[in-house]
């Protein structure tokens, strides 16, 4: 169900370039961004695709996975898109920086229990119509993206094997 990705334009950027990249693409807050990427989508095909990176934020190698799937899996619901991204970044993250991984696992269940506890955690229709380019702070976009990678891991694990391919597909 993961289409193959045509090798995008790659473009690391000083901050300033990058903040300017990401402003363009209406994001509200860019330096809450470590990376995006933009394409078109043509006859179900990426055509155009492009990557920004900020060599001087955390998790580089993760970030480039995680921008890179979005381009081999156009089409999805931003939610499931991000969670997608997330998770295949974090396989990135866990083969190349171990310990930094781990690190942000940890801080993404604690995200995901306190807004549990505190009855904060998005639903579906939450997830839905979250504000991804505009949020409001920076703690609701973490859990967005917390949320959504645990609810993708939570897939991955549980479901038959290959579901997480199957429900892509």
């Amino acid at each position: 169900g993961i289409q193959d990705v045509v090798m995008p334009e790659i473009y690391v950027a000083l901050p300033n370039q990058f903040r300017r990249f990401v402003s363009e693409g209406a994001f509200v807050h860019p330096t809450w961004l470590a990376g995006l990427s933009s394409y078109f989508l043509r006859d179900g095909e990426v055509t155009e695709g492009k990557l920004y990176v900020n060599p001087q934020a955390t998790g580089l190698v993760r970030n480039i996975a995680h921008e890179l799937t979005h381009l081999a899996t156009p089409g999805l619901p931003t939610w499931l898109n991000e969670g997608v991204a997330e998770y295949v970044g974090s396989r990135v993250e866990l083969a190349l920086e171990p310990e930094s991984h781990m690190n942000r696992k940890l801080d993404a269940r604690t995200n995901v229990r306190l807004a549990i506890d505190q009855g904060e955690l998005l639903n579906i229709e939450g997830l839905e119509n979250f504000p991804w380019k505009d949020a409001q702070t920076f703690a609701a976009l973490d859990l967005a993206y917390s949320q959504t990678w645990q609810l993708v891991e939570y897939i991955a694990r549980t479901s038959f094997r290959d579901g997480l391919l199957a429900l892509l597909a």
